[in-house]
């Protein structure tokens, strides 16, 4: 069994190797496919990439790796035999005020969405009762 990484949304991938540098996460996979790869963590989104847990083999958590949500690198490097290759993902490491931004701003998009749809049910009652707005 390899060690693996848990995303916010539960998907699960074993991994080989992981690092950081100047703000950025690198998670390695040796054989790693490239495409499933970048799905998994393209459909993770960003909000399910603000804690990624970091575990062994028995599934017992090592590490928390928060805020590392931007989704910056994918990248493969071609060994000598297939069985060599690794496909490295960067992460960005986001600040807490950026991140406090992005959600206040998708709330407001939630919540101004909201709001439109209530106007458009008092427009779509008042029509039908024959009152102009």
């Amino acid at each position: 069994m390899k060690e693996k990484i848990i995303l916010g949304n539960k998907v699960e991938l074993s991994y080989d190797s992981i690092g950081f540098r100047a703000g950025t996460l690198a998670i390695s996979f040796k054989v790693g496919n490239i495409a499933a790869l970048e799905k998994s963590f393209r459909d993770a989104g960003q909000n399910n990439l603000e804690v990624i847990q970091q575990c062994d083999a028995d599934g017992h958590v090592q590490a928390t790796h928060e805020r590392y949500d931007i989704f910056r690198e994918i990248k493969k490097t071609i060994g000598a035999t297939p069985e060599e290759d690794v496909v490295t993902i960067v992460l960005e490491q986001e600040s807490v005020i950026e991140m406090r931004l992005r959600h206040l701003e998708s709330g407001q998009g939630i919540q101004d969405g909201a709001i439109q749809d209530l106007g458009d049910v008092v427009s779509g009652l008042a029509e039908a009762q024959g009152v102009s707005l």
